[in-house]
């Protein structure tokens, strides 16, 4: 499947009612072997989301980050399988915070940014102090960007906008780098208080989450990671078959923002690579 449909599902905000039903619903439905899932706008309404508890994963919280499996299909029954991310611990910042360029976003918006630094600029907001993503050896590649007319694009750094009514409340900031030969995503999201989102809402705004055919998975687990810089993080491994690197990814909360970085390897090699990023961030 696409990368950039792979993405669709940390654009998902759905409310714990929503979930019970869906977890009534999973008791009438056999899990079959998935297709490819065509996710686009026009589809989204015709889908049945289904949240169950997974085999592989604890329910609680580690670290205020909380993980599930779930089980998404359309209406044919064939399903995928992925995870979601919540950070219910993060607070949303005053719109003062931010630029009064994007103060007033309306919408959904998307713009490129030549590099990371240059996106915290136009945002107002340093999120990211790390001697690894910022240092000489960090090598700046590509992530996608979905546009409109589902044609995309590879860019090196994006970055989203969210707003109603003519006010921001949700920016993410992504990029990608390659160091010791790993292909590295970096996401941050931050959320400004809105008059027309309720406090319970602005915690369901730091969620991110992943999509997965079954063939492509092996297996996932995650783990807790606690930083000597005090980060406390979860790490996901997400093992695929053998024509697939494997995926690690460490989702914190910090600095007031979430965040979501991800290394792609072969080997453990790859884990420790993540785990330097992480000791090297600096809040």
């Amino acid at each position: 499947m696409n990368n950039a449909y792979r993405d669709f599902m940390k654009r998902q905000c759905l409310s714990e009612q929503a979930k019970q039903t869906f977890y009534n619903q999973l008791q009438s439905v056999e899990q079959r072997r998935p297709r490819q899932f065509l996710l686009k706008a026009a589809a989204v309404a015709a889908c049945i989301v289904l949240m169950v508890p997974a085999t592989v994963f604890a329910i609680d919280a580690v670290f205020h980050v909380g993980i599930v499996e779930f089980i998404s299909g359309n209406t044919t029954g064939k399903f995928d399988t992925g995870f979601e991310i919540h950070y219910p611990e993060v607070s949303s910042r005053p719109l003062s915070d931010f630029s009064k360029d994007v103060q007033t976003a309306d919408g959904y918006i998307r713009t490129v940014y030549p590099s990371w630094q240059e996106a915290e600029e136009a945002l107002g907001i340093a999120l990211v102090n790390n001697t690894i993503l910022q240092g000489k050896d960090a090598l700046k590649t590509h992530a996608y960007i979905i546009k409109n007319g589902g044609i995309s694009e590879r860019v090196h750094c994006y970055g989203v906008y969210e707003g109603k009514n003519q006010q921001l409340y949700r920016a993410t900031l992504t990029a990608a780098y390659r160091y010791r030969g790993m292909h590295i995503t970096l996401r941050a999201t931050v959320t400004c208080k809105h008059p027309e989102i309720s406090q319970d809402a602005e915690s369901q705004l730091h969620w991110s989450g992943m999509l997965y055919e079954n063939g492509d998975i092996a297996e996932m687990s995650q783990e807790a990671y606690v930083g000597s810089n005090g980060i406390m993080a979860t790490i996901i491994t997400v093992t695929k078959n053998p024509n697939y690197a494997t995926e690690y990814r460490a989702c914190f909360a910090a600095n007031g923002a979430s965040y979501n970085i991800t290394v792609r390897g072969q080997s453990e090699k790859a884990k420790m690579v993540l785990t330097d990023i992480i000791e090297a961030f600096n809040f």
